[in-house]
């Protein structure tokens, strides 16, 4: 028996039932016999060979299925605040593709970990920085490399930046000047990129109003040290003075002890 060549309805049923997880066979004695893995959006794609016969090759879940499925699943999980799960659920959909915007969501759920019902509420304030660290790294090195106009990846760094400076006490007078520096520099890179949001121009205003007071502050703490070391350098050099008075007298004028003889 002649095989006969393969239809567009007999390729549309084999692929439907591909997609359904069944197992399908092509007529003919030259073609594969094909089992189906039990994923529910398979994509199917048939080519033919020069001898005729046909090779049904299975991938994986479609990228865009996959997109759709997890980013719809992290936004559900956000918004129950369940941020640990959308932490999960965003990072599955970034190993699919990598997207500016899907790297943006993850960072926001990292933001809001410290608020998941998970976390005790004695630990709050220290998820609340690893979240944050970890969300800068997100939108600095992760969106806004990948997106260089993704006003959104460099709103989050730039509220990152700012909210790390207000909350880590660890940090430096310097090390506090130069994050608050970094963090309205990254505002104005995204209101550059968004100048009609006004909630990125209301971040920046505030970035730069924090720099300018603890940068007044620093000053006037510099000044105080300087002053605070003068003096105490004046106290240390009139003791050592003191102490030394005797060992230096005054020299003896032998013009003066030859007047005093006569």
């Amino acid at each position: 028996m002649t095989d006969e060549p393969m239809t567009a309805e007999l390729a549309e049923a084999q692929e439907d039932a591909l997609r359904r997880g069944q197992t399908a066979s092509l007529q003919g004695s030259d073609r594969n016999r094909v089992l189906q893995r039990p994923e529910a959006s398979t994509a199917v794609s048939l080519s033919m060979s020069t001898d005729g016969c046909v090779n049904v090759r299975i991938q994986a879940l479609s990228a865009a299925a996959s997109l759709d499925h997890y980013r719809e699943r992290g936004n559900a999980a956000f918004k129950a605040g369940r941020y640990f799960d959308a932490v999960e659920r965003y990072t599955a959909c970034i190993q699919c593709a990598p997207q500016a915007s899907v790297i943006c969501n993850r960072a926001l759920a990292l933001m809001s970990l410290h608020k998941d019902a998970q976390i005790p509420e004695s630990a709050r304030g220290a998820w609340c920085l690893v979240g944050l660290r970890r969300a800068l790294m997100d939108a600095s090195r992760g969106a806004a490399r990948l997106d260089p106009a993704c006003a959104k990846a460099y709103y989050i760094a730039g509220a990152c930046r700012l909210e790390i400076a207000r909350l880590d006490e660890e940090l430096g007078v310097e090390a506090r000047v130069e994050m608050l520096s970094m963090a309205a520099e990254t505002l104005h890179e995204a209101h550059k990129l968004e100048p009609a949001d006004r909630r990125i121009y209301a971040k920046m205003e505030e970035a730069v109003a924090q720099e300018k007071r603890a940068k007044k502050l620093t000053g006037r703490k510099r000044q105080a040290e300087e002053e605070q070391l003068a003096k105490r350098t004046r106290i240390l050099r009139r003791r050592r003075n003191a102490q030394t008075a005797h060992l230096n007298p005054k020299p003896f004028c032998a013009l003066t002890a030859a007047r005093r003889t006569v």
